[in-house]
């Protein structure tokens, strides 16, 4: 009977068995999850020295297994030009995008909406499966909205009154 090894040394290396296909499948994940992780960050640093390096690990096993739409470029190191070229990615992408911007949107309002409607104090007294019941409906509400109408129905009312919550429920206007 085989024991199982604890995962103790965390250096040793991990050997897996992937076709060509499976490889070029997560060599495309792996490009997409980085960028996910990274690609709204101006100034990276050393944050994510891990996953770049990680990253770079993959394209240049790719390229060495001669996974198709990969280079070597001398300057930058292994490349998937072609993924990043690629409809495929490209629109995974874009769609990954415009579904986040969407659901964050109907939540960003549904949120606002619960303050407008609500006092701290009665949120904090809600159990947290209410507050999510609430921002549920109301994230729901929006996401049909967007569904139907997009942006073609919202207003956004820009002035330079600050509006403050009080803890009575009031809504109190300070000038800014």
């Amino acid at each position: 009977m085989k024991q199982k090894r604890a995962l103790t040394d965390r250096s040793s290396p991990c050997r897996i068995e992937l076709s060509q296909k499976e490889f070029g499948l997560l060599v495309q994940m792996a490009c997409l999850g980085h960028y996910v992780l990274t690609g709204n960050k101006e100034a990276r640093g050393e944050k994510y020295a891990a996953e770049d390096a990680l990253e770079q690990k993959l394209l240049g096993l790719a390229v060495e297994h001669g996974l198709s739409g990969m280079e070597h470029d001398r300057e930058i190191g292994p490349t998937y030009t072609t993924a990043y070229e690629d409809q495929k990615i490209t629109s995974e992408i874009d769609e990954f995008e415009t579904e986040a911007a969407w659901y964050h949107l109907s939540l960003w309002l549904a949120y606002r909406d619960l303050a407008l409607q609500y006092t701290h104090e009665q949120l904090g007294s809600m159990s947290r499966e209410e507050r999510f019941i609430l921002v549920d409906r109301l994230t729901t509400r929006y996401e049909e909205e967007f569904v139907t109408h997009g942006l073609q129905n919202v207003t956004v009312a820009l002035t330079t009154a600050k509006r403050d919550h009080s803890p009575a429920g009031k809504t109190n206007t300070k000038k800014r």
